[in-house]
C-alpha cells in the first residue's frame, strides 16, 4: 500500500527526477512501459508502481548505501531488476565493477537498456535465476518486483538458473541479495564463501508456504564473520489476531551485514 508519507516523500524530497515525469510514475497504469529521466539519463519503467517503490527505498531509504574503500569498487546484485539499484551503485561508483543477475527475460532487456547509460563501468548482466544448484527451473513472473521461482504451472516459464556459491570466488566489496525467497536456501548453500563479501544486504522473506529460515540465514552470517542489523520490511501489526500478508509472504525483512 503506497502510503501519504511516502506521496510526500517522492514529490517534494525526490531527487533526480522532473516534477513531469513524477506525476507520470504516480499516474501511468501498472505494467505500462514508458521512460523517464533519472539524474539525466534515459530510464526505461516497466512497471509504474514498482519503480515507484524501488525508487523510495534504494533513492529516499538509501538501503543500500556503503563506503567503497577505493572508488574501483566489486559490486554483486543478485535480483537487479529493471537497474535501479544499478543507477544508484554506479551514479555513486561509475569506476565499480558490477555484476547483475536478473531472472525475468522481460525485465532483463529493461535492465540491460538501462544500464547502457554507464559506459565507463565494466557492468555484466546475465539473464539467470540466483540458486543453489545449476538446472532449469519454473519462474513465476509478475512483470514487476515480484518475480519468484515457483512451483511449476501453466503460468510458469522454464529459465536456467545456476548455484551462486559457484561463483562467489573473489573478494566483494558489497553483495546484494533481492531473490523473492530463494535466499533462504541460497545464503546456507554459499557457506564459506559468504566471507568473501565485505558487505552484504540480503532482503528476507517468509514464505506462508513453508518453514522459516531466518534463524538459519543470520547464523550463516555469523558464522562468516558478519555483525547484522535487521529492519522492518513487511509485518503484522497484531500478528495475533490476524497475520496479514503480501502475496506468499507473511514476513519480509532487510538484513545489513556488515564487518
Amino acid at each position: 500500500m503506497i502510503n501519504f508519507s511516502n506521496n510526500y516523500k517522492f514529490f517534494f524530497t525526490a531527487k533526480g527526477i522532473s516534477l513531469v515525469d513524477k506525476i507520470r510514475i504516480k499516474t501511468t497504469k501498472r505494467h505500462t512501459p514508458f521512460y523517464v529521466k533519472l539524474f539525466g539519463k534515459k530510464f526505461k519503467v516497466v512497471d509504474s508502481r514498482g519503480f515507484y517503490e524501488a525508487y523510495i527505498e534504494i533513492f529516499g531509504d538509501h538501503v543500500y548505501a556503503f563506503k567503497a574503500e577505493t572508488q574501483q569498487p566489486v559490486l554483486v546484485d543478485c535480483g537487479a531488476n529493471m537497474g535501479l539499484a544499478g543507477h544508484y551503485f554506479l551514479n555513486k561508483y561509475p569506476g565499480a565493477s558490477y555484476t547483475a543477475y536478473e531472472a525475468d527475460p522481460f525485465i532483463f532487456s529493461a535492465l540491460k537498456e538501462n544500464l547502457s547509460v554507464f559506459p565507463q563501468a565494466k557492468v555484466e548482466l546475465v539473464n539467470k535465476a540466483v540458486w543453489y544448484r545449476d538446472e532449469q527451473i519454473s519462474f513465476e513472473t509478475d512483470g514487476s518486483l515480484g518475480g519468484k521461482i515457483g512451483e511449476a504451472s501453466s503460468t510458469a516459464a522454464l529459465i536456467t538458473a545456476f548455484r551462486l556459491k559457484d561463483v562467489l570466488t573473489a573478494p566483494i566489496d558489497f553483495l546484494k541479495i533481492d531473490i523473492e525467497g530463494a535466499e533462504n536456501k541460497v545464503i546456507t548453500d554459499c557457506a564459506g564463501s559468504l566471507k568473501l563479501a565485505k558487505n552484504i544486504f540480503i532482503e528476507y522473506h517468509s514464505s506462508v508456504h513453508d518453514g522459516q529460515m531466518l534463524g538459519e540465514i543470520l547464523n550463516t552470517m555469523k558464522e562468516e564473520g558478519f555483525r547484522y542489523q535487521i529492519h522492518q520490511g513487511f509485518s503484522s501489526r497484531l500478528p495475533y489476531l490476524d497475520v496479514a500478508r503480501n502475496g506468499d509472504f507473511d514476513l519480509q525483512l532487510n538484513i545489513y551485514g556488515y564487518k
